[in-house]
């Protein structure tokens, strides 16, 4: 009988080892994440179609958004996993393939950007007035 109590607590200790160790598994850990979302406007215009892509200073994976008909866009880290890294990140932003306003993005936005941003735990509203001129 003692041998059998010992089984079921042996059992027992694995299963809750297991319960809390799993979830960690597989894939690696991620980051800790602050929620971003914000408007872009160009010109004090609403931006629709246009990428924003934050990338973290200190490496590690991009987060991006692309902005509705009301230039309101909400990153995404991976997948449905909405967010960003904490810390500073550059920002870069370009218009989708196909967009209305293609080549309204100065190269001081993207491929010549010097934004920068930091993303703090919680929510952050990052919004971003850009320029044409």
């Amino acid at each position: 009988m003692l041998s059998n109590n010992r089984s079921d607590s042996l059992v027992f200790l694995m299963v809750l080892i297991c319960m809390f160790a799993l979830p960690g598994c597989g894939g690696g850990t991620r980051p800790e994440l602050g929620q971003v979302q914000g408007t872009l406007t160009i010109d004090g215009r609403p931006l629709p179609d246009a990428i924003v892509v934050f990338s973290p200073v200190s490496g590690g994976r991009q987060s991006m958004g692309v902005t509705d008909s009301e230039g309101n866009y909400k990153l995404k880290y991976i997948r449905q996993i909405t967010g960003a890294k904490l810390g500073h990140h550059k920002i870069t932003i370009k218009m989708a393939a196909g967009a209305k306003y293609r080549d309204k993005i100065p190269a001081r936005y993207n491929t010549q950007s010097d934004l920068t941003e930091e993303v703090k735990p919680d929510e952050n509203v990052i919004d971003f007035a850009l320029t044409s001129s």
